[in-house]
């Protein structure tokens, strides 16, 4: 499922309780960090592994709790399919 901004990903989120977010920190309307943040206080989406993903370097204030893995973009396809497998496995074991 895709989302245009944050906080309609929120509200897709909050119906359709998804087994991954991949998410970027810079969106319009609910920035990804602050997406990311929604999920873990929300103890229907808490255990969702997250993938937070951006062109520049994590700000030094992203919490690493608000999400289990940053990627800097550009990802390539086998780094994000890798990134999915490990978070499915961690998920799972």
């Amino acid at each position: 499922m895709w989302a245009p901004d944050g906080a309609t990903a929120l509200l897709f989120a909050q119906q359709a309780r998804p087994d991954l977010l991949i998410t970027d920190f810079n969106m319009p309307n609910m920035d990804g960090l602050s997406l990311c943040l929604a999920f873990r206080a929300d103890p229907a989406l808490a255990s969702v592994p997250i993938i937070l993903t951006s062109g520049n370097p994590l700000p030094g204030d992203a919490s690493a709790t608000s999400h289990d893995l940053f990627l800097q973009k550009p990802v390539s396809p086998m780094a994000l399919v890798a990134a999915i497998a490990a978070l499915a496995v961690r998920k799972t074991g």
